[in-house]
C-alpha cells in the first residue's frame, strides 16, 4: 500500500453497531506503529497487529476476553507430555490444540520424508558396500599365491577368513567415522556453509518466500547418529564375509600350481 510509520490506515468492520435500521460497519482509522517481515508470504501479506485493548474495543468485545490463548515451551518436542496438564488448568471447557495437531497433514509429510531419506540413505549405504566387496575379492584373487602359503605353514581356514576380515572391517570402520565426523561437522555449520555457497554463487539457494525459512536450520540427535552409524557398520561387516570366506576356501595346491 505504500504505507510507512505513522501513516493512517481507516479499517472497516462489519461487526458494527446494531441499530433499529440494521447493523452499520465500524469504521476507525489506526496509525502504523511498525512492519514486519518473517519471510513468509501468508504471514507477511494477510496479517495485522494492534494492541490487545484497542482490537477489544473495535470488534465490541469484553474488557476481559480473548479469542484463544498460545502457550510457549523451552521444548517444542514436550507439547504432548504437557497437553493434559494445560487442560487440568484451564478445565475441560477449553479446546486445547498442539501445534503438532494445528500441524497434523505438515507434520506427517515431515515424518514419511524422513523415513524415506533413511531408506535410500541406507540402499546408499548398501550400494556402497558392494565396493567392498569387489575390492576383497579382488585382493583374494591377486594375493592367492600368497594365502596359499600361509597355508601351507599351518594357518587355518579360519586366520585366513579372520585377515580378510579385518581388512574389510578396518575399510568400513574409517569409512564410517570419517562419514560421522564429517556429517556432523556440516549439520553443525549447515546454515553458514549456505551463506558461504551464496556468497560465492551470488544466488540464492532457499528463497524465503518458498521454503518458508529465514535460514536453514539443522538440529543433531545423538541417537539418530549413532542408529545410522551402527547400520553402516552392520553393512561393511556383512559385505566383508562373503570375501573372507571366499579366501578361507583357497586350496594351497590349486593357488600353486602354476607358480
Amino acid at each position: 500500500m505504500g504505507l510507512v510509520n505513522g501513516d493512517k490506515i481507516t479499517l472497516i468492520s462489519p461487526q458494527g453497531n446494531v441499530t433499529a435500521f440494521g447493523t452499520f460497519p465500524k469504521i476507525q482509522a489506526f496509525t502504523i506503529a511498525g512492519q514486519f517481515n518473517i519471510g513468509m508470504y501468508q504471514y507477511d501479506s494477510n496479517f495485522a497487529f494492534m494492541q490487545i485493548n484497542d482490537s477489544r474495543k473495535y470488534f465490541n468485545r469484553s474488557p476481559d476476553s480473548a479469542d484463544y490463548i498460545e502457550v510457549f515451551f523451552k521444548d517444542p518436542e514436550i507439547v504432548e507430555t504437557l497437553k493434559p496438564l494445560v487442560i487440568d488448568n484451564l478445565g475441560k471447557e477449553f479446546i486445547v490444540n498442539t501445534w503438532k495437531e494445528n500441524n497434523q497433514t505438515y507434520y506427517s509429510a515431515l515424518k514419511t520424508e524422513r523415513n524415506v531419506m533413511f531408506i535410500i540413505l541406507t540402499l546408499i549405504i548398501i550400494v556402497a558396500s558392494f565396493n567392498i566387496i569387489s575390492s576383497l575379492t579382488m585382493m583374494v584373487k591377486d594375493k592367492g599365491t600368497d594365502i596359499a602359503v600361509f597355508r601351507t605353514i599351518g594357518a587355518s581356514r579360519k586366520s585366513v577368513m579372520k585377515i580378510f576380515f579385518l581388512s574389510g572391517a578396518t575399510i568400513g570402520v574409517l569409512g564410517t567415522s570419517v562419514g560421522v565426523f564429517l556429517g556432523t561437522i556440516i549439520a553443525y555449520n549447515i546454515d553458514w556453509i549456505k551463506q558461504f555457497v551464496e556468497f560465492l554463487t551470488g544466488a540464492e539457494l532457499f528463497a524465503k518466500e518458498v521454503y518458508f525459512l529465514s535460514q536453514l536450520p539443522s538440529s543433531v540427535h545423538v541417537f539418530d547418529v549413532v542408529w545410522i552409524a551402527a547400520v553402516s557398520l552392520a553393512i561393511s561387516f556383512i559385505a566383508t564375509i562373503i570375501p573372507s570366506y571366499s579366501a578361507s576356501k583357497t586350496e594351497p595346491v590349486e593357488a600353486l600350481r602354476y607358480e
